[in-house]
């Protein structure tokens, strides 16, 4: 999954269930996988359902800010506005 993951450009956003279904795996396994890689793996390019970032606190803020330097847009009630961009 790491490897699909490094091929989402920067600047754009995949959601869970399109990574689950592109791999053949549920949206949750995606979720639950993402929460362990390295930085390596450009985690933060993976959102929820309809451009959601998919975590809080802390590591939400950091996955909002990657995204924004990479020139990804959001509305005011903090959704990625890049999804099916390719």
């Amino acid at each position: 999954m790491w490897g699909y993951v490094r091929q989402i450009p920067q600047g754009e956003v995949r959601t869970c269930t399109e990574v689950g279904s592109a791999l053949k795996i549920g949206n949750k396994q995606v979720g639950r996988t993402l929460k362990g890689c390295p930085d390596t793996v450009p985690w933060w390019r993976v959102v929820l359902k309809e451009g959601h970032l998919g975590v809080a606190g802390n590591r939400g803020i950091d996955q909002m800010n990657r995204l924004k330097d990479e020139g990804v847009t959001f509305n005011i009630q903090v959704r990625a506005s890049h999804l099916g961009r390719r």
